[in-house]
């Protein structure tokens, strides 16, 4: 059957052959075997369950947390010629009843829901009848309290197992411990599962921890060296456009991302960052998710990460090329004592906590017993400014609220409009006589879209203005006529984050948050952090050696290539001419350049280092 799948990836994807990892994971999956998949960032995570879902007869069910990463997926697959679905919080309830019954009658390949949608009736129930082929998990680490993003609903997808005993479940991540990896495999209820792991060692990948008191001059440095793009991570949205802007008047082409812009302001962004027209991108946490741009050559932290799987995750994002790659974070004595207070101010107090869930249930209306499933926009600025409130207090306590099951945020993602025709044929023509001037509106929609009348289509109201030689405000508003007139069911589209209730609203006296998960959570969050400050701090061992440790991997080599390394291979310096060739050889068999393998021997040396780099070039003994 891999031949089969083989097949469908050059038809789909126009890849001549797999990986060797992925090429593991899809035979597992094709032989129906339960799969944990740890795959480091840029491994082609998505090919390893869509390739086997064309190649399966049945739907493929992924589970994600990421909206923004579920829409861009589907969007790929749809350009390929793929049916797929993204069920989102932003969706009615008629919207979520007919995906899902579509998805019975075999409309679509791909089903992507969030773990939240997992634990309700209405999925559950679709699910007994489905045909499914494949569960796919992504981001599977969060199953795990020892995971850096422990989210509780994640535990309820054991829920899948219940309902559809015999289809086999690929959990995926690209960063695990192997306390998380075994969480993964008990709390999924995975039986007799194949445990694939990627390489995580990044041979041209150097790490580099810089302690400087200069940071935005040192940036600057650095960027003036890198040929290609680069990626500056910072901890505040303020930060990432003070820092584009201070680049700029240095020359510098850069721009800069958050998750507070507007959807399009983003993607203007990303796609002046893609096309190298603004080659380097100061950023927050919130970019990376789904990027894949392959000559990206540095990735620098202005503020430092707290644990080693978000600095993992981040820094590989350079060099999937294959190419030299650097990863430099940089700090300094402040650095290491604001890293300890943000961790501290991401554990609210309970009591903070427990009036931050009074605020949301009053803000939202909702007494207690009512609200549980419903998704609202969370208009995290009106919140802050009715009842006088600091946004970070509010997103930590929603986190924490999250984690205990009774809420979850999605991340800011763009919402296409949407409309489902209501009316009969009849009924809609009759009415196109009627009002000859949105009847003109009506037809173009029609001209223009298919399956109107069987489900939800995305539609874009800018496109059917300029076809029917109106603006888009105008099309707005005839759709929102025909909405009124129970014509059409019309959703328009969002860009904001949306505030979902797991459970139903319970008094403030009435919520249960156990001390001591509060206090297991933040003990296991200050050792992530306290190891991501050994990787940081470490002058004599190998920063690729630590970080592969994390993992449970043991590595018994330097890397050659980190800081540390470049700085122990300049103390001994050999003195003759055959000690200085080997030196240059063994270096240029780890993927040094030239000016890399120069710099690491004395100055004094440097003429006869050239000369002795061309004579092994004449020779055909380097290239």
């Amino acid at each position: 059957m891999i031949d089969k799948a083989r097949e469908v990836l050059q038809k789909y994807w126009n890849y001549p052959d797999f990986r060797p990892d992925q090429n593991r994971v899809i035979t597992s999956i094709l032989s129906a075997r339960d799969t944990i998949a740890l795959l480091p960032t840029g491994g082609g995570k998505s090919i390893c369950y869509q390739v086997p879902g064309m190649t399966l007869d049945g739907v493929t069910i992924v589970i994600s947390p990421l909206i923004a990463l579920m829409n861009d997926q589907v969007s790929h697959l749809k350009k390929n010629g793929i049916s797929a679905i993204a069920i989102t919080s932003g969706m009615s309830y008629r919207e979520v009843d007919i995906a899902l019954e579509n998805a019975v009658y075999h409309k679509y390949k791909f089903v992507y829901v969030s773990p939240e949608r997992v634990n309700t009736e209405l999925f559950q129930q679709r699910l007994k009848v489905m045909k499914v082929a494949l569960f796919a998990i992504d981001e599977a680490h969060c199953i795990s309290q020892w995971g850096f993003d422990f989210r509780p609903n994640y535990l309820k997808l054991s829920k899948l197992r219940e309902l559809q005993p015999k289809v086999p479940i690929l959990a995926l991540t690209a960063s695990a411990p192997p306390q998380v990896v075994k969480d993964i495999g008990t709390f999924l209820q995975l039986s007799d599962h194949q445990l694939i792991q990627g390489n995580f060692s990044r041979p041209n990948l150097s790490y580099y921890f810089i302690k400087t008191d200069n940071k935005t001059d040192r940036i600057q440095k650095i960027l003036r060296k890198t040929e290609g793009a680069g990626i500056v991570y910072s901890h505040t949205r303020k930060d990432t456009k003070k820092l584009s802007d201070w680049l700029q008047s240095q020359s510098i082409p850069s721009t800069f991302y958050h998750g507070g812009l507007s959807y399009q302001d983003r993607e203007n962004a990303r796609l002046l960052w893609m096309k190298n027209e603004k080659p380097y991108i100061c950023a927050t946490n919130a970019f990376g998710m789904g990027i894949d741009k392959p000559d990206v050559r540095v990735v620098a932290h202005y503020h430092l990460p707290l644990s080693i799987e978000a600095y993992y995750q981040e820094a590989g994002r350079a060099g999937r090329d294959g190419e030299k790659a650097w990863s430099i974070v940089l700090f300094n004595n402040a650095d290491l004592t604001e890293i300890r207070n943000r961790l501290e101010r991401s554990f609210p107090e309970l009591k903070t906590i427990k009036h931050i869930y009074k605020v949301l249930t009053n803000f939202y209306l909702l007494p207690p017993g009512t609200g549980g499933g419903s998704s609202l926009p969370f208009q995290i600025t009106e919140i802050c400014q009715r009842y006088n409130l600091k946004p970070g207090v509010v997103y930590n306590s929603i986190k924490f609220l999250e984690k205990e099951g009774y809420i979850s945020l999605s991340d800011a993602a763009r919402t296409p409009s949407r409309i489902m025709i209501t009316a009969s044929q009849k009924t809609l023509y009759n009415y196109r006589l009627k009002d000859r001037i949105v009847g003109e509106t009506i037809e173009v929609l029609l001209r223009s879209y298919t399956g109107l009348f069987d489900d939800f289509q995305v539609i874009n109201e800018t496109l059917l203005g300029q076809r029917t030689q109106q603006n888009r405000r105008t099309i707005v508003q005839h759709f929102r006529q025909l909405k009124k007139l129970n014509l059409i069911d019309y959703r328009e589209q969002t860009e904001v984050p949306w505030l979902t209730f797991t459970e139903n609203a319970v008094m403030e006296q009435n919520l249960r948050i156990s001390p001591e998960n509060y206090h297991l959570l933040k003990k296991m969050a200050h050792q992530r952090l306290d190891t991501f400050i050994e990787l940081l701090t470490s002058k004599n061992e190998c920063r690729n050696k630590i970080i592969l440790r994390y993992f449970g991997i043991d590595e018994p080599d330097d890397c050659g290539i980190c800081d540390v390394c470049i700085k122990r291979q300049k103390k001994p310096i050999p003195q003759s001419k055959e000690a200085k060739i080997e030196r240059i050889l063994n270096l240029k068999s780890k993927g040094q350049k030239d000016l890399e393998i120069i710099d690491t021997f004395p100055v004094s040396d440097k003429k006869e280092i050239i000369q002795l780099i061309q004579f092994l070039k004449d020779e055909g003994r380097i290239i």
